[in-house]
């Protein structure tokens, strides 16, 4: 399974305390590949909290540890989500209830986080 994550999936380890992709690995109960949208680094950069650079930094060793690819983006992120899921047959990891529903009007999988507990796939 191919999984987009989005900017705020990221803030899980830390509000959660979750580790995303550990969770979604068992979810999937498949092989999982994860991309992230440069424009999705780009946020945490420009949001300047401490948050934002915790996720940053966890982002980053992923990326290092090659559990993560990043794929150039332009424009506005949510819609280059929902257009390289659609490209590449992904899902998208997202907790934003706007982008949760576009992505499946579009039929896209979205992982999210229901009640604060556990990772759902819909």
């Amino acid at each position: 399974m191919k999984i987009f994550l989005d900017t705020n999936f990221l803030f899980l380890p830390f509000q959660f305390r979750r580790d995303p992709f550990e969770e979604i690995e068992k979810l999937a109960n498949e092989k999982t590949e994860f991309f992230v949208l440069s424009g999705t680094i780009d946020e945490l950069k420009r949001l300047n909290t401490p948050e934002a650079g915790a996720a940053l930094l966890f982002l980053n060793k992923k990326i290092e540890g090659k559990k993560i690819e990043v794929i150039k983006s332009n424009g506005f992120v949510d819609k280059e989500l929902i257009r390289w899921a659609k490209k590449l047959g992904a899902a998208i990891a997202t907790n934003d209830k706007e982008l949760k529903k576009t992505a499946q009007s579009e039929n896209i999988r979205v992982i999210f986080l229901r009640n604060k507990a556990k990772l759902e796939i819909k």
